[in-house]
């Protein structure tokens, strides 16, 4: 298998091609070459080819050497988290796990097709997906954490095709300079990527072996950034909010005095001991006789309202993924009414259709390009949830209107088991 696949595919453009455009060569211009008119455009034949439209393309470009320097250093003064801080939140914070979980599964719920040009392609394709789509959520999942999801692409064993291995996020990076920096080539691509474990390089691939997903990047850095980014103050202030309150309910409890008389200190150390035993040390005080403490019942009522301090976290997360806090918990304060639901719900399932596109475009250009001898087209279902009731009756009109089979709409509905289990295909 070639990875180093050209830019511009193997097209021929001969005489007997009927959209043949015969591109002459241009001779050094030493004065600034002339853009052609509209006017001239639309009375030169179209290219019918992709192919051909990026030959026709490049030809009007005057620069032919690129003068920007990839990559950018990120701003000093805030830090993207690390791979390890956002796996914490993640596992810690059941509000980001539940945000990671449905956005994860809202772009891979109704699937996606791969759209070939030919047989051969089709096949290929069919023998990859059945190893990769089993780690497709995980990739996603991944990469909304991480930032970052590297995939090895390999040759397998026997008719095994081309395989694909997940490189752990923690250990993913940059081929660097001594100073950090991310290398690249002359003509400003990633030179490669490494793994190391334990401060050890245990492996290093050249960035044609490798796709490299990520959903979000900024100022045009090459690292991706976690979904979870904008989550690491709302979600501290979530576990000191937390603590704060547990402490200010065992404070409102009954008070406790025990007064030990003619106690030593050491008599006072050992009652106190077994005492935190069986009591919290909050609520029961051991003293001498030689204090008073006045006991004051506070009582639980006086414990502050926990929605009034929790809820605007909760929102907050909810916010990295642009969807309705309703999604991640039930609030008391901050519910949305079913208009403004609706709306927001709309504005999320957009923010997936983009991830979807951003994952389709990896796909095609650095997954399935290597893969296939021609060009594919990955295409996402959409992310919109349809309940049974609407999805039978939009399967009956289909059917009452010939635009599909019976047989098509049975089996529609069998996938989506609206009656609850797989219709058997005899009844």
């Amino acid at each position: 298998m070639d990875n180093k696949r050209k830019s511009i595919r193997q097209t021929t453009l001969t005489a007997e091609n009927p959209n043949y455009i015969e591109i002459e060569p241009k001779p050094k211009a030493t004065k600034p070459k002339k853009t052609i008119p509209d006017t001239d455009t639309a009375l030169r034949p179209y290219p019918s080819k992709t192919v051909e439209r990026e030959v026709y393309l490049a030809d009007q470009i005057t620069s032919g050497k690129r003068k920007g320097t990839p990559g950018v250093e990120t701003t000093a003064s805030v830090t993207t988290i690390s791979s390890d801080t956002a796996e914490y939140i993640y596992l810690t914070n059941s509000y980001a796990k539940r945000g990671i979980t449905l956005t994860t599964n809202a772009i891979l719920r109704n699937g996606y097709e791969v759209i070939t040009e030919n047989t051969s392609d089709k096949e290929i394709v069919e023998l990859f997906r059945m190893d990769f789509d089993n780690k497709l959520k995980e990739v996603c999942a991944n990469t909304l954490i991480h930032g970052m999801q590297l995939i090895e692409l390999f040759m397998g064993s026997d008719d095994a095709g081309v395989l694909t291995s997940l490189v752990p996020p923690k250990e993913a990076d940059y081929k660097k300079d001594v100073s950090g920096n991310i290398l690249y080539t002359k003509d400003g691509t990633i030179e490669g990527y490494t793994q190391t474990r334990q401060g050890q390089v245990i492996a290093e691939w050249d960035s044609d072996t490798i796709a490299n997903m990520r959903f979000e990047t900024i100022s045009g850095a090459e690292t991706g950034i976690s979904i979870l980014q904008p989550a690491i103050y709302p979600v501290t202030e979530f576990g000191i909010i937390r603590g704060n309150i547990a402490d200010s309910f065992i404070r409102g409890l009954p008070v406790t005095q025990i007064i030990v008389t003619n106690g030593t200190s050491e008599d006072m150390a050992e009652i106190s001991s077994q005492l935190a035993r069986q009591f919290t040390a909050e609520s029961v005080y051991v003293t001498s006789d030689r204090f008073d403490m006045k006991n004051i019942a506070a009582g639980v009522s006086s414990v502050m309202d926990v929605a009034n301090f929790i809820e605007p976290n909760i929102s907050d997360i909810a916010a990295c993924f642009n969807m309705p806090v309703e999604l991640l918990a039930n609030t008391k304060n901050i519910g949305l009414d079913s208009d403004v639901f609706l709306r927001v719900y709309e504005e999320w399932i957009q923010t997936i259709r983009e991830k979807q596109a951003t994952l389709a475009y990896i796909l095609e250009m650095e997954v399935y390009d290597r893969v296939t001898a021609e060009p594919v087209q990955v295409k996402f279902n959409s992310p919109q949830q349809m309940d049974s009731l609407t999805l039978i009756k939009n399967v009956g009109f289909a059917v009452q209107s010939n635009a599909i089979s019976p047989e098509q709409g049975q089996k529609i509905l069998s996938k989506a088991q609206v009656f609850g289990v797989e219709i058997d295909e005899d009844n």
